[in-house]
């Protein structure tokens, strides 16, 4: 074959069009199975592994769970409560569809309340009504296994700001569930909140998670609900 300048021309944008679909195709398979894994559990990794040591530990009627991703992952509830009847079955990472998935493995032990807090990782991949349909089948799982069990639903904390839309979005639904489900709605977004965003004086570093103060001013808000028969 000849080289010429207009045949150096066609294999030059014939490259950059093949390097732009394999990019694009790599970064959807990517998300697709980031997505897929997230959702199936799979059988190796921290997800899988910590769900497994929470169905080992089990629940009962005693206790009070605390369940839904990093947020309350790493909110020392039994401590910051001084009570140990007080379970943590947060997950890092975890999603709407994850704690659907081990909601019932909580709901069967009867405890006398579930505090819920959950949506925020969902963001990166799925709108907020699918998320929302979860929570609508969490709490259809709870008001059929265990209807005793008292529910508290925390709205989603704030994050950067590019995430406000999406957040306030998501807490108007989510109120609006709770109130059509007869379920109690704790309103976080409000007391955390400055300029759209995480307030700096609660931001643990990356404008999501909560620092020490942050972390205590939760436990301030969730406690009358705590105490509350």
């Amino acid at each position: 074959m000849l080289i010429t300048k207009s045949n150096l021309i066609r294999l030059l944008v014939f490259s950059i069009f093949l390097n732009v679909f394999v990019i694009t195709f790599y970064i959807y398979r990517h998300k697709e199975n980031n997505k897929i894994s997230t959702i199936a559990y799979q059988h190796t990794g921290y997800l899988y592994h910590r769900d497994m040591l929470y169905k080992t530990l089990g629940v009962t009627s005693n206790n009070v769970v605390f369940i839904g991703d990093s947020e309350f992952f790493f909110f020392d509830a039994a401590e910051l409560f001084k009570n140990a009847d007080i379970l943590n079955r947060g997950i890092l990472g975890d999603n709407t569809i994850g704690v659907y998935h081990r909601i019932d493995d909580v709901l069967l032990g009867h405890p006398k309340k579930i505090f819920i807090e959950i949506g925020t990782n969902d963001m990166r991949y799925q709108p907020n009504d699918t998320c929302l349909a979860y929570m609508h089948k969490i709490l259809k799982r709870a008001n059929s296994i265990s209807p005793e069990t008292k529910i508290y639903i925390n709205s989603l904390l704030p994050r950067s700001a590019d995430y406000k839309g999406l957040i306030e979005d998501y807490n108007k639904k989510l109120f609006n569930l709770c109130g059509s489900s007869h379920i109690t709605y704790i309103d976080l977004y409000s007391k955390f909140v400055r300029a759209g965003m995480l307030n700096p004086q609660f931001n643990g570093g990356d404008t999501l998670h909560l620092n020490a103060r942050g972390n205590i001013l939760l436990a301030q808000i969730i406690k009358p609900y705590l105490a509350s028969n």
